[in-house]
């Protein structure tokens, strides 16, 4: 004997759209620590030290997004993030255009924070230091999926 399904709370079109938002609220939230920290380390003529919560923080949504941006590179997939969103616009899918915005932000806060630490060194934040670094480590994995014809 099967059990009746639970009346949802909401609607599943609601929570379609509540986790795009909060899918580019994450991004978003990434990209304006990502560039603050950068600035201010371009600005700085010494060390900044932006604090240890942002720091952390900065840190955990540089391990969301590189994560996220590694399934779509096809370094590895997990239930979860397949079935973030499946509404579609115009034939796009509102996966896509996020995971575009994904990549695009991880890609240049990436290589952003590499130039600021080899152009500022003397200066350079953790924060800085730690966002170069997790992009540089989820460089090597996105290179190899692509020499081992995981891109196709």
């Amino acid at each position: 004997m099967t059990s009746p399904s639970p009346n949802p709370i909401v609607s599943p079109g609601f929570l379609k759209l509540a986790m795009a938002a909060l899918a580019l609220l994450a991004v978003t939230a990434y990209v304006l620590l990502g560039t603050s920290a950068i600035r201010e380390v371009w600005d700085a003529k010494t060390t900044p030290t932006p604090g240890d919560a942002f720091t952390y923080f900065m840190n955990g949504a540089s391990g969301l997004i590189g994560g996220i941006v590694a399934v779509a590179f096809g370094v590895k997939r997990t239930t979860a993030l397949r079935s973030l969103s499946e509404f579609t616009t115009a034939g796009i899918s509102a996966k896509q255009v996020i995971g575009a915005v994904y990549i695009t932000a991880y890609v240049g806060i990436g290589i952003a924070s590499g130039v600021t630490w080899w152009a500022n060194g003397d200066v350079i934040s953790d924060a800085v230091k730690s966002l170069a670094t997790t992009f540089g480590g989820m460089v090597i994995p996105i290179v190899a999926a692509f020499f081992m014809g995981k891109s196709d």
